[in-house]
């Protein structure tokens, strides 16, 4: 594929992210679908009949008479103020949030999309229940690229919590194993910041300061292409340019993951997405003349690629990514899949029979899950503890 050379550029225009943005350019946001709605004044209403129903029952309980339709008028206005504003100042902090982004990528050549809940087929992707995507930005032409933002919900009650996330997500021309990178950075006193924790067994170790950096997990029997894909000088971009960063490799796809919004209005984060982005692309030809000899052993040519759709993981039956499996596009970009099968990038190279056909067999498609065993000592030591305490109080 074509290099495209904006990554190593870096962004344009980087003040439309905190400057103001021209009246011509804000109209013309205005009329776009992606612009927030503005309901402060139906919420406004809904404060309105809240407060004066609170205000009656309260006067109707405090006194009689004319003392209740004084609260009733009070506490309406009240409660349609107070409500009005809090909604106009969150449509107003969105609304100039949404704009400078959207300016941002006009001037870059990228397309604002915004909020979506499209499923992909990263890890992150697959936890939890509210999940939404916000502030999402993508490459209209050559190799797609997505920057987003991401938060799904765990628990209920007063258990309950909202995880937020960054990502940027990067296609590849071909489909590779399995593969996970845990930044040694982010994590925590009890280990992994990750979602999902995979069986330790296919961790692997890689020479040098790389394992100072990730911990690296890939397919069982994979070692040998885990090792081709992560050559030195592959490993010192990574460490030199992701190590803030978890990395997942599924598909054909390359998901980078913070324990944060990376998609934000301040310059040099983005300056740092993009040099991440062109350091990675610079090394990306050897992962994409990688082949797999084990699909001639199962007699397959391996799931389909398609262009420009993060995949939702395998077809509904077949979790495992096993016999049968093919990435489920859908419309997660807003095409069918009919019209994702024929879409070639801009650039693309025509197929190399002398490569072999591209495809992950299955044993090498989906990581296998482990225990969170920090997790487990966690609520084993609350439960003895609940116990033991019962135990003193009886006595």
């Amino acid at each position: 594929m074509t290099r495209d050379q904006r990554w190593a550029r870096g962004p344009l225009h980087p003040e439309l992210l905190t400057g103001p943005i021209s009246p011509e350019w804000t109209a013309e946001f205005r009329k776009t679908p992606e612009a927030p709605t503005n309901n402060a004044l139906l919420w406004g209403v809904g404060g309105l009949l809240f407060g004066g129903f609170a205000g009656l029952m309260l006067g109707g309980v405090m006194s009689h008479g004319g003392s209740a339709v004084v609260s009733m008028i009070v506490f309406a206005l009240v409660g349609a103020v107070v409500v009005g504003t809090i909604s106009w100042l969150v449509y107003s902090a969105n609304f100039n949030q949404s704009l400078h982004l959207w300016a941002f990528a006009k001037a870059n050549g990228l397309a604002f999309v915004g909020k979506h809940t499209s499923k992909y087929n990263g890890m992150l992707f697959d936890v939890g229940s509210g999940r939404v995507h916000t502030s999402v930005l993508r490459t209209t032409s050559v190799r797609p690229v997505e920057f987003g933002n991401y938060q799904y919900t765990t628990g209920s009650g007063k258990s309950q919590q909202t995880h937020h996330w960054g990502y940027i997500a990067v296609r590849l021309e071909n489909l590779l194993p399995h593969i996970v990178l845990d930044a040694e950075g982010n994590n925590g006193f009890f280990g992994s910041n990750l979602p999902i924790h995979f069986d330790k067994d296919q961790s692997l170790s890689l020479e040098g300061d790389f394992n100072r950096y990730f911990r690296l997990y890939c397919p069982s029997g994979y070692e040998r292409d885990a090792l081709y894909l992560f050559t030195p000088d592959v490993m010192v971009r990574f460490i030199d340019n992701a190590a803030e960063l978890d990395v997942e490799i599924i598909d054909d796809w390359v998901y980078f993951y913070s324990k944060r919004n990376l998609v934000t209005l301040e310059p040099r984060m983005w300056a740092w997405m993009y040099s991440v982005i062109d350091s990675f692309l610079t090394k990306v030809d050897q992962w994409e003349r990688w082949r797999d000899d084990r699909l001639r052993l199962e007699g397959t040519t391996g799931p389909a690629s398609f262009a420009g759709v993060p995949g939702s993981g395998a077809v509904p039956g077949d979790a495992s990514g096993g016999a049968g499996y093919q990435p489920n596009v859908g419309a997660a970009m807003g095409v069918t899949v009919a019209q994702a099968a024929h879409a070639v990038p801009s650039g693309s190279r025509p197929p190399n029979p002398y490569l072999g056909p591209k495809g992950v067999a299955s044993g090498g498609r989906r990581l296998r899950r482990g225990v969170n065993w920090a997790s487990v000592l966690i609520v084993a030591i609350a439960i003895i503890g609940w116990i033991v305490m019962q135990a003193m109080v009886r006595f």
